[in-house]
């Protein structure tokens, strides 16, 4: 297999999982070059001459194929030391009264659960860029909702602590988004299928430090 691959993805999402996995896949094909495009801006997937995108969470309508390729379970998490100063939430009510780092553009305000609740949540840092918001909650800053694929190296290591494990999260799944006029092209379709198989493979791990349901 010949030719560039050309893939787009968010900036934290390209750095922490795609990168070592293309690394893997362009070793399988040695002829392929990729080019990755991160940026959290939402790329024109046929304007910007793609290939591919993955994207997380939902997706808005449109004629391209999507596949969900991985699961995407969400916690909110907090540092040891943010914990040890403000006490530690047990119920969904108690997080308006907690500092709570919100990212977006613009920044989201209000964090909505499964069971249809939803709480306005307030704090002393806002961005628009979710690296940022990670970053905050290293440094104590507040609680902060994230993927569990963003923080699962932090809980890890216990730089950061799940708070309502329990809780009742949507998901915000993975996936992997084409032109139809891609659908056939070798190079689209193996990276698709390399990646929900890795993916897969990793989904146990991802468990292992995501809160138990």
């Amino acid at each position: 297999m010949t030719g560039t691959l050309r893939i787009t993805s968010t900036v934290a999402f390209g750095r922490r999982r795609l990168v070592p996995l293309l690394r893997e896949f362009q070793a399988l094909h040695p002829d392929l070059h990729i080019y990755l495009d991160a940026s959290d801006t939402v790329a024109n997937i046929i304007d910007g001459g793609f290939d591919l995108a993955i994207r997380v969470g939902e997706l808005a309508d449109s004629s391209l194929i999507a596949r969900q390729i991985a699961p995407n379970v969400r916690v909110i998490c907090g540092s040891r030391d943010y914990l040890q100063r403000r006490g530690r939430p047990v119920l969904v009510e108690q997080l308006v009264e907690h500092d709570c780092i919100v990212f977006g553009n613009p920044p989201l305000d209000h964090w909505s659960f499964a069971d249809g609740r939803t709480v306005r949540v307030r704090g002393t840092f806002a961005c628009n860029d979710g690296e940022l918001a990670h970053a905050w909650a290293l440094k104590g800053a507040g609680l902060v909702l994230k993927s569990i694929w963003d923080v699962q190296q932090d809980i890890e290591a216990g730089r950061l602590e799940v708070v309502l494990p329990e809780l009742p999260l949507p998901a915000a799944p993975i996936h992997a988004v084409y032109p139809h006029s891609k659908h056939a092209a070798a190079k689209v379709r193996l990276c698709v299928a390399f990646l929900a198989e890795r993916f897969k493979r990793d989904a146990g791990l991802l468990r292992l430090a995501a809160p138990s349901r």
